[in-house]
């Protein structure tokens, strides 16, 4: 499966112009991206790949100069990666687990939201999640990581099944 990310001007929302031409940014030429969000403020683009199989490279990227970067940082991304190669996966509860959706709203926060059901299976205890991440926080301007600056978080209950 061959995945291209196609963004269109971002200028083009913000006018009363819709002549607006589709750019290729990145190509997955394994994976599948099922979600795209673009910052109105920087331009900035991020892609997740939901961990449907055991080809998997990140939950959640940014993309810099057409490559995939872990975002917000490689931890945050481990449990999935891990799982793949076979190591010890990074709790639920605060590593992304199957991301299907990344969104940036017009105040710059992008919106991440991880049911936590791996490989469209059972939903992963305590994963379901949604993470608001303010990209205007310093942090996450620099691309390097110290996990101390706050992240919203919201647990999503209810979905695992009852005994």
């Amino acid at each position: 499966m061959n995945t291209r990310v196609l963004v269109a001007a971002v200028a083009a929302m913000a006018t009363t112009s819709f002549a607006a031409e589709l750019q290729e940014v990145a190509s997955f030429p394994n994976q599948q991206v099922t979600g795209v969000g673009v910052s109105q403020r920087s331009g900035r683009i991020f892609v997740n790949f939901p961990y449907w199989s055991d080809d998997q490279p990140l939950s959640v990227a940014e993309i810099v100069n057409g490559q995939p970067r872990a975002f917000p940082d490689d931890e945050w991304n481990k449990y999935a990666v891990e799982r793949t190669r076979g190591g010890e996966p990074g709790s639920p509860e605060s590593h992304f687990v199957c991301v299907q959706s990344v969104v940036v709203d017009d105040r710059d926060n992008l919106w991440i939201l991880d049911p936590a059901a791996s490989k469209m299976q059972e939903i992963v205890k305590g994963g379901p999640k949604l993470v608001k991440v303010d990209l205007g926080m310093p942090r996450f301007n620099n691309g390097k990581s110290t996990r101390t600056e706050p992240y919203k978080l919201w647990k999503i209950t209810g979905l695992e099944k009852s005994d």
